[in-house]
């Protein structure tokens, strides 16, 4: 969900959780404590970069999309299919 959020626009983290929050209509609201790890490990796996970029007066660590993260967005569609399977069997325990 990040990459694809990241996908139009550099963000900050605080704006990616607010984005994802605002995609889900409030059932997510995701924490800075998952939201960095997250995006360290995107970044680490070279899918996202970091960058220092000036947002009005404020210099910002905003993460911009690489290539590679855009290329394993077109995968996204099988991912999506699976992670669906997973959760439905996770609600049939409810």
């Amino acid at each position: 969900m990040i990459l694809k959020i990241l996908e139009d626009n550099p963000m900050h983290g605080y704006e990616i959780m607010n984005e994802i929050s605002l995609r889900t209509q409030g059932y997510w609201r995701p924490t800075a404590g998952s939201i960095y790890p997250a995006l360290g490990s995107l970044e680490k796996d070279r899918y996202v970069e970091r960058r220092e970029l000036m947002q009005g007066e404020r210099a910002r660590q905003m993460y911009i999309i690489t290539d590679l993260g855009r290329e394993t967005i077109k995968d996204m569609s099988q991912f999506s299919e699976s992670w669906k399977n997973g959760l439905n069997k996770l609600m049939g325990l409810l």
